[in-house]
């Protein structure tokens, strides 16, 4: 029941950030919920964390990181690019979002095999946020990188996490990256560190 009220408050926290998204085939009844679920590979939260990666990927939104002066600590903003201009043209601005929605969503299934940690064909909640973090740390280490010391103290500071933690994270996301290579994800993250 725990898990179902946290899908539930992800959904809704995601909702904004992905206004505009083409629906989700499926029905309201439990037993098509869960042939959509097993369609598409993934729990509904690994499917909100990957969405998050594709549409950052893909410039439909944007991360901002920002240094918090009192505690050091990297404060993540989320923004989207395609906030409606006022007086343009509403068949250019629907035209734009169904074009980023459609290139987030092949995104999306793209980076699917990537996030299938274990290899099962199937991306649980765990699995799909660990790659959310891990992409995300990648991120942060690189705006970190590039405005102060390069290093894991540093990055540990920015995080809020223990430096052991960070080392953790940042092999994990090494390994991470070689996957990518070899699914032919190029255009996957380095870490300056």
């Amino acid at each position: 029941m725990m898990k179902l009220a946290a899908r539930a408050l992800l959904a809704l926290l995601l909702l904004p950030l992905l206004a505009g998204c083409a629906s989700r085939p499926g029905g309201d009844d439990l037993e098509s919920y869960l042939q959509r679920i097993r369609a598409d590979g993934m729990t509904e939260s690994a499917y909100g964390s990957l969405m998050t990666v594709a549409s950052l990927r893909t410039g439909w939104s944007t991360l901002t990181l920002e240094k918090d002066p009192d505690t050091g600590f990297y404060i993540r903003s989320y923004g989207s690019s395609t906030c409606d201009v006022p007086g343009a043209d509403p068949a250019l601005i629907a035209a734009k979002k169904k074009e980023l929605s459609d290139a987030t969503e092949r995104e999306l299934r793209r980076l699917r095999p990537l996030a299938d940690f274990d290899g099962s064909g199937f991306v649980t909640t765990e699995e799909g946020s660990r790659f959310r973090q891990l992409y995300e740390l990648a991120l942060t280490a690189a705006h970190v990188c590039a405005e102060e010391e390069c290093t894991v103290q540093a990055l540990a500071g920015a995080t809020a996490r223990p430096p052991a933690t960070v080392e953790e994270s940042l092999a994990g996301f090494r390994t991470l990256a070689q996957r990518a290579g070899a699914l032919r994800i190029r255009d996957f993250p380095a870490l300056p560190l």
